[in-house]
């Protein structure tokens, strides 16, 4: 029987969508899936059109199944999390995931290549190279017929330019969560504060003065002048470039990606090779010079650094994504409240678009690509996303007495249903799924989850009363780009974190080596790459 595409509604509560079409495979090939009831009508300027008069609803009456393959970080697997054994009852619709450790991530493309390779790719981070194999299919056809969850909120968000590949077309889905703020944050003691008179930094000069206060003042208040660390992060110095904001670098994301947009220029340019990051090199070169910068930085693991605050109050100022041993502390003595979340320091505010595309992707192995939009487009309702992100209240989640919620820890899920009851699962990929507000601002309301309550609190503060700098655009490179620009910067990038590394560490003198330094850089292709990018900026404007 032939099949007719026809509009799709999807009632995110329901979860009814009246379409013809669906995706994957049926348990019973030979069985027929839907029924179709296409009847023609006169409209009243007598042109013929057809209206779809039956439909099929989730559940399906036939069940249908998605072979899917995702990346993983830990051993919890996503047919066990709640939200998706929740959304196969919803719509009968059964899905095999296969799995990928995030380490090997290159076998997206191994995978692809084979020709042997599932339905839908999920939480995996598809890219251009993904698409150039002609196994992923564009989707930009029937995303606003089969997903209007999704098509609402990029319409809402006007994102839809952050998820077009270089050939134009729109391969995959996206993670949404406007008005991201990009960086880590910056943990402060406060009562080393107090003990050396002074007030909370807002800006480098003052954050310097403090740092130098609590290397000078027996800022721990023990007798010994020696003992404090000012300043503590670890060998992941990507963190450093948090301060990239305070010279005035708008940088592309959160870690140490080189480019950033020069906005009174209207110009993308690689930050590393120039004149202001040369001055961040020179700050935080003075701040490991002057015993103000934890002197084993680059060699110390975030572990390491942790448990340097597991038994005394050493640091004055924490800087990972994660602190837990030494501002969570709960212990006799409160160390861990002694700390508090520093709102950004004065300078650009980096701020993420908040569209992470790539979370989302069907093979042209997928028999009917409609359902498998259909079916993830209840993520980006606000009850899917919940769902997501949270669970189900009153089993992985409760509601308090003043509207706030917490993880239930001593549930059917465990310590943890964070890990092993949403579609997260812990981090480290992004989803295909809105972020719900709720989520962002209370994801530990527990006051016993210190590092945690007070990061979240942070980013409210900054979501509710900073104002943002435009955020860097979304830049898309074709193949033949993509190619060049790999090839450059697989030598440039190693290059200029070696050297700025031998810089601040007093290895080399910045002003006596930083022409020669650029000029090896243009030497290995810099040039030829910023002309890329800023190509692609181009096409983007």
């Amino acid at each position: 029987m032939q099949i007719k595409r026809v509009t799709a509604l999807l009632v995110a509560l329901g979860l009814t969508i009246s379409m013809l079409t669906g995706c994957g495979k049926t348990e019973e090939a030979n069985n027929t899936q839907v029924e179709e009831s296409v009847e023609s009508v006169e409209s009243d300027d007598k042109e013929e059109v057809e209206v779809e008069d039956k439909g099929i609803t989730f559940p399906l009456e036939e069940p249908i199944t998605l072979t899917v393959a995702a990346l993983t970080n830990n051993e919890y697997i996503l047919e066990d999390s709640l939200a998706m054994r929740r959304m196969e009852e919803m719509t009968n619709v059964h899905v095999e995931f296969t799995y990928m450790p995030v380490s090997e991530a290159e076998k997206r493309t191994i995978l692809l290549n084979s020709g042997d390779y599932p339905d839908v790719f999920l939480k995996c981070h598809m890219e251009e190279e993904h698409f150039a194999t002609g196994a992923i299919i564009p989707l930009e056809d029937m995303v606003r017929e089969y997903a209007p969850n999704y098509s609402a909120l990029m319409d809402k968000y006007d994102a839809w330019d952050k998820t077009t590949a270089a050939d134009g077309h729109t391969y995959t889905l996206a993670q949404i969560q406007p008005n991201s703020y990009m960086n880590p944050i910056l943990y402060i003691n406060e009562t080393w504060l107090e003990n050396i008179g002074m007030k909370t930094p807002t800006n480098l000069e003052e954050f310097y003065n403090v740092l130098k206060a609590f290397k000078e003042q027996d800022a721990n208040g023990n007798g010994d002048p020696d003992d404090e660390i000012p300043f503590l992060t670890c060998s992941d110095f990507d963190k450093l470039w948090n301060f990239a904001q305070c010279i005035g670098i708008n940088r592309q994301s959160h870690d140490s990606n080189e480019w950033a947009l020069d906005n009174e220029n209207d110009e993308i340019y690689y930050w590393p090779a120039s004149e202001k990051g040369k001055e961040m090199a020179a700050f935080l070169e003075k701040l490991y010079d002057e015993g103000l910068l934890y002197n084993d930085t680059f060699v110390s693991s975030h572990e390491q650094t942790d448990a340097l605050g597991s038994s005394a109050p050493i640091a004055g100022c924490v800087l990972q994504w994660a602190a837990y041993e030494m501002v969570g502390r709960t212990e006799e003595g409160g160390y861990g409240n002694d700390f508090d979340a520093l709102n950004p320091l004065e300078g650009l505010l980096p701020v993420s678009s908040g569209i992470a595309a790539g979370t989302f992707a069907i093979t042209d192995a997928c028999e009917y690509p409609e359902i498998a939009l259909a079916w993830i487009d209840y993520l980006y309702s606000e009850e899917g996303a919940i769902a997501a992100w949270m669970g189900e209240e009153g089993v992985t989640y409760e509601v308090k007495g003043d509207g706030s919620w917490a993880y239930i820890t001593d549930g059917e899920y465990g310590e943890d249903p964070y890990a092993s009851a949403t579609i997260q699962q812990g981090g480290g990929v992004n989803l295909p799924v809105l972020i719900p507000d709720r989520y962002i601002y209370e994801k530990y309301i527990d006051p016993t989850n210190i590092v945690e309550t007070k990061k979240v609190a942070a980013k409210q503060r900054i979501l509710e009363n900073y104002v943002y700098d435009a955020p860097f655009p979304t830049i898309t490179l074709t193949e033949e780009e993509n190619d060049t620009y790999s090839t450059v910067n697989a030598d440039l990038k190693p290059y200029w974190k070696q050297y700025y590394a031998e810089v601040i560490t007093g290895k080399k003198d910045l002003d006596a080596t930083w022409d020669e330094f650029v000029a090896e850089m243009e030497e290995m292709g810099l040039t030829e790459i910023v002309d890329i990018y800023n190509a692609a900026y181009d096409r983007v404007k």
